[in-house]
């Protein structure tokens, strides 16, 4: 591949450091795991800055290069997408065992948003709330079948990104469909449930609703007389802040359309909002629950594909063109159109950045997380987890197990891609060095007239005068 020929990269090498100085002209600071991030992206799959030597051991002898990936969790297609992958081979493998499961998506307020996004804690909480919601509601279910007992399983994915390029922090749980029991004989026994109703998950939304108003008041978010959000949501000097509360409410808060709102294509007419709906998904208050996709206890290459899917990049490349020669012009097109007719979303160089700088993570923030009996403390993990065995590998001189899948069997296994094989000769490909010296990365990509140096940075540019 090559990164710096697309045009996420190339938008980024061009604004970056142009939004860097919008933002500190307003006496804003960058946080360091921005800076990290884009740092990182630009170098990402770039030769110049390291790589690994393979070679064909075959009889034709023919090398190659494999470039350093940045391995970040914000915008980067590659290695979030390996990541993807990874994670979803791995819990299919390793961790949920043949029985079938539901997906559980909620969605919550736009002010709610504006509190998660400033306070990571606050969006553990609603988590838990949406956990144990969901699970009152199996151990009811069990309490009916005579089970006092019972425990579900629950892997749960924070999604910071909407399908707009916005900052939109929900949750997609992947839940045991059933519970979990002690039989007679102590051993862990999992009962299937019938499909919930309507009625089920909108008392579970209403519970929700009401379990997070009562976590906020007691946090003092809420005012307990006018019920109202108290106090201002972004009062910090983090230039994040801004960004993400333009994203939010999908409006512009850098470049000469700063407080306008992200330019539609295709709008024909103003569409009056109007509460989601279709199967199994109640609205309530502003809280969105909908459970209405389910896996088949057979079904494990759809499980892997329900996995990927809450794990996905925010934005797919397929989707972000040039609009004509104009590379200050930058085209989204919607995954499906709005109800008002919007097919598309056109932002400025800046005004993209901006948008990703409002959707990355914040440094060592878990968005996978494991509940019930998933979790890694579950007393009863073992008889219930399948029974595979890992590699085993010595760390720090303690052997622990291998759960990292190797870059050549992971990508056989996704796209059917055996790199461990010559394509010339069929003969095995191995490592036999990695390189990081720059001298020597300068004299093998010259000699193999590939670019000794990184893609150009663009130097920042002065703000626009607004009229």
């Amino acid at each position: 591949r090559y990164p710096d020929q697309g045009v996420l990269y190339q938008v980024i090498a061009d604004n970056i450091n142009t939004v860097y100085y919008e933002l500190e002209s307003k006496g804003k600071y960058i946080p360091s795991h921005v800076r990290k991030e884009f740092e990182s992206y630009l170098a990402c799959g770039i030769y110049c800055h390291g790589f690994t030597r393979l070679q064909c051991v075959g009889e034709c002898k023919q090398g190659f290069l494999l470039p350093f990936s940045c391995k970040c969790r914000g915008f980067c297609n590659s290695c979030i997408g390996r990541r993807m992958a990874q994670t979803s081979l791995n819990l299919t493998d390793y961790v949920l065992p043949n029985i079938q499961y539901r997906q559980w998506v909620l969605s919550i307020p736009i002010v709610l948003r504006y509190v998660m996004a400033r306070d990571s804690t606050i969006l553990t909480k609603v988590q838990r709330v949406l956990v144990k919601a969901i699970r009152s509601y199996f151990r009811r279910q069990a309490r009916k079948e005579g089970i006092r007992d019972a425990e579900i399983g629950v892997i749960s994915v924070i999604q910071l990104f909407g399908g707009s390029v916005n900052l939109n922090p929900h949750f997609h749980l992947v839940v045991s469909d059933g519970f979990f029991y002690k039989n007679n004989k102590g051993v862990m026994t999992f009962k299937p449930l019938k499909p919930p109703v309507e009625g089920d998950i909108a008392h579970i939304n209403k519970k929700i609703h009401k379990k997070v108003n009562a976590m906020l008041l007691k946090a003092g978010i809420i005012d307990e007389e006018t019920n109202h959000y108290q106090g201002e949501l972004f009062t910090t000097d983090d230039a994040t802040t801004e960004a993400k509360a333009a994203s939010i409410r999908r409006k512009i808060s850098v470049g000469a359309n700063r407080g306008g709102k992200v330019k539609q294509i295709g709008k024909f007419y103003d569409f009056g909002w109007h509460p989601p709906h279709g199967q199994l998904l109640n609205y309530h208050e502003g809280f969105s629950l909908h459970a209405g996709v389910s896996i088949k206890a057979s079904d494990r290459k759809g499980l892997e594909q329900l996995i990927s899917y809450t794990l996905r990049p925010p934005i797919p490349m397929d989707r972000l063109t040039y609009v004509g020669d104009d590379k200050n012009k930058i085209r989204f097109k919607l995954k499906r159109p709005y109800d008002d007719g919007t097919h598309s979303l056109e932002f400025t160089g800046v005004e993209l950045v901006e948008k990703l700088i409002s959707i990355i993570p914040k440094a060592k923030m878990n968005l996978v997380r494991y509940f019930g009996v998933f979790s890694a403390n579950y007393k009863h993990r073992l008889q219930i987890v399948p029974g595979v065995k890992h590699k085993k590998k010595v760390v720090k001189g303690k052997i622990t197990n291998e759960y990292w899948i190797p870059w050549a069997e992971l990508l056989r296994r996704t796209f059917q891609l055996d790199v461990s094989i010559c394509t010339t000769c069929k003969g095995l490909v191995r490592v036999i060095a990695v390189i990081k010296d720059p001298k020597i990365i300068h004299r093998i990509l010259g000699h193999l007239h590939l670019p000794t140096a990184p893609p150009s940075i663009a130097p920042a540019r002065s703000p626009p005068t607004l009229p």
